[in-house]
């Protein structure tokens, strides 16, 4: 990963530039935000553009979907995608070519297999709360997706704090 910082607005060209990045700052200092901004201007500027935002739970998840409702463009096409909402609604909605999904990596890679998410579309891949999405019960999940031969995504990791499997 090539950037390293404590401060959202260093970030911004980073991911802008379509680098790997890994985002540490503490709760509640706007790493969201700081994500979301620029990749919300490659939604609104490339039709093509596919991002995948990964949280280590429903709620979280379902959190990060009311932020990027609430800043994205009105041309820009998003999907909740959690194990709690109902699957059919989420596959209509993938029809629909979401240039941004967020969703727990249970319910992610379920669609993947069902190739309703093709990982050779996807541009970016945001690991938020990387340091609980890295736990045990996600981390099999995690690996499955990234680890495929065909998905070359930029990848970001967004924490408050950073274990031994995130430095990895």
């Amino acid at each position: 990963l090539s950037s390293l910082s404590d401060r959202g607005t260093t970030i911004i060209p980073t991911i802008l530039a379509g680098h790997d990045a890994i985002l540490k700052s503490g709760t509640g200092t706007g790493k969201t935000l700081a994500y979301l901004l620029p990749l919300l201007q490659k939604a609104r500027i490339d039709p093509t553009f596919r991002c995948v935002v990964m949280a280590p739970s429903p709620e979280l998840s379902v959190q990060i979907s009311r932020v990027v409702e609430a800043y994205k463009s009105a041309g820009v096409q998003s999907v909740s995608l959690v194990g709690t909402g109902h699957i059919e609604r989420q596959k209509d909605r993938l029809k629909k070519h979401p240039q941004i999904m967020v969703g727990t990596p249970g319910r992610i890679l379920e669609f993947i297999f069902a190739r309703k998410i093709k990982s050779k579309d996807i541009s970016t891949m945001v690991l938020d709360e990387a340091d609980h999405i890295f736990s045990d019960k996600n981390y099999d999940d995690i690996c499955e997706i990234c680890s495929r031969p065909e998905f070359q995504a930029q990848l970001i990791l967004a924490s408050a704090t950073h274990t031994s499997r995130t430095e990895a």
